[in-house]
């Protein structure tokens, strides 16, 4: 399973419309320095943190579509499942901009320092 960078998921389920970046796959970029990643806190390193921010995007999203279809197809009538499954799927994708725009914002710093 391939997971590719917040731009091409955002692309292919409408949530968020910012940038245009082509997709990278982001296991080669966790297989390319694994050796050299350093871990945090939890003992996970930070490529792994953000996997696992996007696999939680995907699955929230999910389920989302699922109660979605569920209430479109009259197999349920709970509306309110279907709103806090849509509301948990926008603040994951909230945070995960957030923390993108927080690494790039990092980068930029790292990258105007002299040397």
């Amino acid at each position: 399973m391939q997971i590719y960078s917040l731009n091409s998921l955002s692309q292919g389920t409408g949530a968020v419309k910012q940038g245009a970046v082509s997709a990278v796959p982001l296991g080669s970029v966790r297989n390319a320095g694994a050796s050299n990643t350093e871990l945090t806190a939890s003992g996970a390193s930070f490529t792994d943190l953000l996997g696992d921010l996007i696999d939680n995007i995907k699955t929230t999203e999910a389920a989302a579509e699922a109660e979605n279809r569920k209430i479109l197809t009259g197999e349920s009538d709970d509306t309110h499942s279907a709103l806090i499954a849509s509301q948990k799927a926008q603040i994951a994708v909230e945070l995960a901009v957030a923390v993108r725009d927080k690494v790039i914002a990092a980068y930029n710093e790292v990258m105007n320092m002299q040397v």
